[in-house]
């Protein structure tokens, strides 16, 4: 579940966070001009090339707040429903997200990219009390882990892509540097973007311009570009294209974009 626009919060949450006391993120009001020309192009699209005035940018943090507060309560009444009920014993939840929102971070409101606030999404898996697996994994994960998560959960296994959690909990101290993938092709981006993270660094390709390289673990808001300084992009670069050709996808998925705009008309 996500939170999406418009930032129209219920009275009674919105009243709990204050515009005025909340902490804005430390790069919200960026110049476009120091950005990378992918990331200045989705700005400009999303009409964020210029940050609202700082009033409207924490009116729009405390409704966001407000909104994950009134999601939260939701679930909760999901959970107490199942707590109480014949289902407590036998029953999994996993509760994730498509995205994040970068809520003014770098500039940028909504999504569509892959800085941090965008691309980690919450993924908590909560198990009935016959297992054993508990605690904060500190791997990388993917979304892809879900559906073999659940194969496991039901004693099943199959040829699938991801790890599941159970079994990364299980190995947690043992755990190696295991890379995650993302890919964009939608709105904001004239060529596809993709990414790839592996331990604290994350690299962001896009087709036909340069990547920005970051190191999570010292520059967690993303505001140093370290591809034109490491040969660590070489690498990272490598084991993305053992996932994909980025420049043969992007061809396939504009491709298509052209078939299905003549089928729509």
């Amino acid at each position: 579940m996500d939170i999406h626009f418009p930032l129209i919060a219920p009275a009674e949450f919105l009243s709990g966070y204050d515009p005025n006391k909340l902490e804005l993120p430390s790069t919200w009001n960026r110049p476009l001009n120091c950005q990378h020309p992918v990331i200045q192009h989705l700005r400009w699209a999303w009409r964020n090339e210029s940050p609202p005035p700082e009033s409207i940018v924490r009116l729009a943090l405390a409704s966001y707040y407000a909104l994950v507060s009134a999601l939260d309560s939701q679930i909760g009444r999901i959970v107490n429903a199942i707590d109480s009920s014949p289902l407590a014993d036998n029953t999994v939840i996993i509760y994730t997200s498509d995205h994040g929102e970068m809520a003014g971070h770098q500039g940028i409101w909504q999504k569509q990219c892959f800085y941090q606030p965008s691309v980690q999404v919450p993924l908590m898996l909560r198990l009935p009390a016959n297992y054993s697996e508990t605690g904060r994994v500190s791997q990388n994960v993917s979304l892809l882990d879900i559906l073999p998560t659940l194969l496991d959960l039901a004693e099943e296994s199959a040829d699938l892509p991801g790890c599941s959690l159970l079994n990364i909990a299980r190995n947690e101290d043992n755990r190696i540097d295991r890379p995650v993938f993302a890919e964009y092709h939608h709105m904001g981006m004239l060529n596809a973007g993709f990414m790839l993270k592996k331990g604290f660094h994350k690299l962001c390709y896009y087709v036909g311009h340069s990547p920005q390289l970051f190191n999570l673990r010292t520059d967690p808001t993303e505001s140093y570009n370290l591809a034109s300084r490491s040969n660590l992009v070489s690498k990272m670069v490598a084991e993305l294209r053992l996932i994909c050709n980025p420049e043969e996808v992007d061809r396939q998925a504009k491709a298509d974009q052209v078939r299905r705009q003549s089928v729509l008309g």
